[in-house]
């Protein structure tokens, strides 16, 4: 049996016999038990704007 409460803010999904957490983005560890409290940047270079050289 599954139960929600094993993978605090995660998805438990019964595989083999054993439960499997899907965690959201923020949050890992096997049982979502973790927080990562990261910045994801991502930058864009557009070629039309920079100078020719």
């Amino acid at each position: 049996m599954v139960h929600s409460y094993q993978c605090n803010r995660g998805v438990a999904i019964l595989h083999i016999n054993k439960t499997i957490c899907l965690c959201p983005p923020a949050y890992y560890g096997n049982w979502c038990e973790f927080f990562s409290d990261r910045i994801t940047v991502i930058a864009r270079l557009d070629q039309d704007t920079l100078p020719k050289t």
